[in-house]
């Protein structure tokens, strides 16, 4: 790997650049900050180990200017200042991990791993985000914040609503297709979101046909995090002027985006959040094309539609996941999955992956668990 160090102190940079270069790894080092930046600027590395406090320009900094300019790589903070409150800043300003000193050499080692491998995870898949807005309420900054968005994770990653559908087709059953693959919906609420209403009738909103309706009522109901954009002095939604299918958003925490000298920033705020919010989501939750299993919530979902699995092939199912794209031999499955330490001559393992195939396999659009003859079995999304 190449790896960028950001350390004033040179002692302490020559040491851990000649550990990291025993274990094969290419290093270059930058004594203060704004070499630092520059470094990761026009160079490509797979991990950024960064002191906190640096001459010139801060660590925290340094990260932070690397996101808002759309710089991915992952970065590892070091620093005397352990706290959980250091820590929380290190995280809100844009680092994936933080160590705090003096530090195991060891558990660095393996931290810098670790993100190298998120980092080539999310190369394949980056975080799907939706934009839920009312074009007579909001079309100007939502346009601006649909720009920032999409030169932050790229024209594929966010839908639209409306200026994303094909012409011709159910808007019902393509936004609920797309926000099964979505990660993130913000939903951008100005003083007109809950829409017009007729002489003496209700506001759109009310409609069970209204297109913002449904977007919310779906990222709602199948537990998409839901993030409010107030915008244009719009003020939050009291649960008593929703529906009853959207009046959990009323209760969302809200974030306001001004369209004046403070958007950047605002939006800046807003990518961080979705950027936490996709990292801690990752840590729990983890996917296989339309495959999702929630490691908190003990919960099989694929395609939107929940799987009822029983404790034996829910912990089959999850090694098979932690193993994406690697052929995992019976013998590992019967010591990982059974807890045997030989193979107790029984089709017990045959049994219970026919089960578990039947269960997220029939039905959907495609196989994902296969036979790897002569290997043992893989879970893997066809190619």
């Amino acid at each position: 790997m190449y790896l960028l160090i950001i350390e004033d102190d040179k002692d302490a940079a020559a040491f851990l650049a000649v550990k990291l270069q025993e274990g094969g790894h290419h290093t270059d080092i930058a004594y203060d900050g704004e070499n630092g930046l520059e470094l990761a600027l026009t160079r490509s590395y797979d991990v950024i180990i960064c002191d906190r406090m640096l001459p010139k320009r801060d660590g925290l900094s340094v990260i932070s200017t690397l996101r808002y300019k759309g710089n991915k790589t992952p970065a590892l903070i070091l620093s005397a200042l352990g706290d959980v409150s250091d820590r929380v800043t290190g995280f809100s300003g844009g680092a994936d991990d933080y160590l705090a000193k003096p530090y195991s050499f060891s558990e660095l080692a393996a931290r810098i791993e670790l993100l190298a491998r998120r980092k080539a995870g999310a190369s394949e898949r980056g975080p799907r985000i939706a934009i839920s807005y009312r074009r007579a309420d909001s079309d100007a900054i939502t346009g601006r914040i649909f720009d920032r968005l999409i030169s932050r994770y790229g024209s594929h990653s966010v839908f639209r609503d409306i200026d994303s559908i094909p012409l011709g087709t159910d808007f019902r059953v393509f936004i609920t297709d797309e926000l099964k693959k979505t990660d993130m919906l913000v939903a951008v609420i100005g003083r007109l979101w809950r829409g017009g209403r007729k002489k003496g009738g209700r506001p759109r909103i009310y409609n069970e046909e209204d297109l913002v309706r449904i977007e919310i009522e779906v990222a709602l109901s199948r537990d998409i995090p839901v993030i409010p954009a107030l915008v244009n002095g719009a003020l939050m939604p009291n649960a008593d002027e929703l529906p009853d299918s959207l009046r959990n958003l009323a209760f969302r925490n809200a974030m306001v985006i001004d369209s004046g000298l403070d958007f950047d920033q605002h939006v800046e705020r807003l990518i961080r959040h979705i950027d936490q919010s996709v990292r801690s989501r990752s840590e729990v939750e983890w996917c296989v094309g339309d495959l999702r299993l929630d490691r908190l919530a003990h919960t099989v979902i694929r395609a939107g539609q929940s799987i009822s699995l029983q404790p034996r092939e829910y912990r089959l199912l999850e090694y098979l996941m932690r193993h994406t794209g690697q052929v995992v031999t019976r013998t590992m499955l019967l010591e990982n999955v059974w807890d045997y330490a030989f193979d107790p001559g029984t089709s017990v393992l045959e049994v219970c992956i026919s089960r578990l195939r039947k269960k997220v396999d029939q039905g959907f659009a495609y196989p994902l668990l296969h036979a790897v003859r002569g290997a043992g079995y893989m879970i893997s999304v066809p190619k």
